[in-house]
């Protein structure tokens, strides 16, 4: 996971973005935007490796939900050390936490 992580975080730190214009997924409400982007070819193939995809946009997409993932687990672990199952023990607490 971490190789993943780091891979993740290398091919953020090389991407250079040359040019951005909106476009639309069929079928879907996400806005999605074409960039154009310098990418490591090695760094691109490692990652690729790791997270088992073999498209450059497949590869790109899955590192950024890697990140994303990685990011609210962080977050969860941060609230579970500071006391967040505490909160949960209490009813009235529990019920603000789930809105």
């Amino acid at each position: 996971m971490k190789q993943v992580a780091d891979a993740v975080s290398q091919v953020a730190r090389r991407a250079l973005i040359l040019q951005d214009g909106p476009i639309y997924a069929a079928g879907s409400v996400r806005r999605v935007t074409k960039r154009l982007i310098d990418l490591d070819d090695e760094l691109l193939a490692q990652a690729q490796r790791a997270l088992n995809t073999s498209g450059i946009s497949d590869t790109v997409r899955a590192a950024l939900q890697q990140a994303a993932s990685a990011a609210a687990r962080a977050r969860q672990v941060g609230w579970l050390r500071e006391g967040g199952l505490e909160v949960m023990a209490d009813p009235t607490q529990r019920a603000d936490v789930w809105r």
